[in-house]
């Protein structure tokens, strides 16, 4: 489980971290009763846990928040339209009632505009926009690989999530430092092809050079704070339809799924120790808010 504060009193408590999909909870003091049967190194816990202004930030959660916002935003839009909705959508009912009643050739339009009203209200009512659906989208991907990096720590890897970007407001999805190195990693969730043709990525045919250059922001970001130059960068898309042969591989960085990524940077050999790891770590703490 993970540290999460109440909003009403700010008391502390533990909160599964896949929610809303887990609600369950724990008080804040239910460790003290439990005794720890856990070899893994206690370096992560240290660096991640020194104050709260230093605490890991929950994977996706900058998505969660825009997506709660915006979602928030389009309640209170629906709400305020929904008299003017409805009487739009009965308009168009009562119409193509009156169509299909008609010996006219009209009557073949009553029908479509009883069913063109109904489902127009349904979808203004109670369908979410695909501005607002995509950042839930992105925040659950973004949950779930989060969960997967978090087995690396057993491995002696510190994760770092949602990691602001200075000057400007764009984020940081994952940071993974471990023995084998620095890794940024940009979270995508798409169905479909997943391709790199001609030095470029390809999602449901669609050209996504932009992902590119994301991630050489961050590159470019994390190598600046932590003063290094061998940081190496990864786009993880979920549910991704990949090639069965092949590291979709471009400008350097690597198209994967979710199971290649943990597999590939758990084979790679040792780079930095354990002593480097957390002045790094730290650093990115200090760094990268």
């Amino acid at each position: 489980m993970v540290r999460r504060q109440n909003r009403r009193d700010r008391s502390e408590f533990w909160g599964c971290p896949t929610y809303p999909r887990c609600r369950g909870t724990r008080p804040i003091d239910a460790i003290d009763s439990v005794r720890r049967h856990d070899p893994r190194p206690s370096l992560p816990n240290a660096i991640l846990e020194d104050g709260p202004s230093r605490r890991r930030a929950e994977a996706g959660a900058s998505a969660r928040a825009t997506y709660e916002r915006r979602l928030e935003r389009h309640r209170a839009r629906v709400q305020k339209r929904r008299p003017r909705t409805l009487i739009i959508g009965a308009v168009l009912v009562v119409v193509g009632l009156v169509l299909v009643g008609t010996p006219t050739t009209w009557a073949f339009v009553g029908w479509p505009l009883v069913l063109l009203g109904i489902a127009r209200t349904l979808a203004l009512l109670f369908i979410e926009p695909p501005n607002v659906r995509a950042w839930d989208i992105g925040a659950g991907g973004e949950e779930r690989l989060g969960v997967l990096l978090a087995t690396l720590e057993g491995d002696g890897f510190v994760v770092l999530n949602d990691l602001r970007m200075p000057p400007s407001r764009e984020n940081i999805d994952h940071l993974l430092i471990g023995p084998p190195g620095i890794f940024v990693i940009e979270t995508k969730t798409y169905e479909r092809s997943v391709r790199v043709r001609g030095g470029d990525l390809y999602i449901k045919g669609r050209r996504k050079t932009e992902f590119f250059d994301q991630v050489d922001r961050q590159l470019a970001a994390v190598e600046a704070a932590l003063e290094v130059s061998n940081v190496r960068g990864f786009i993880c898309v979920l549910d991704g339809d990949f090639p069965w042969f092949g590291r979709p591989i471009a400008r350097g960085i690597e198209v994967t799924p979710p199971k290649r990524l943990i597999e590939t940077v758990r084979s790679l050999p040792t780079a930095i120790e354990a002593p480097e790891i957390e002045r790094l770590a730290r650093l990115a703490g200090e760094r990268l808010r």
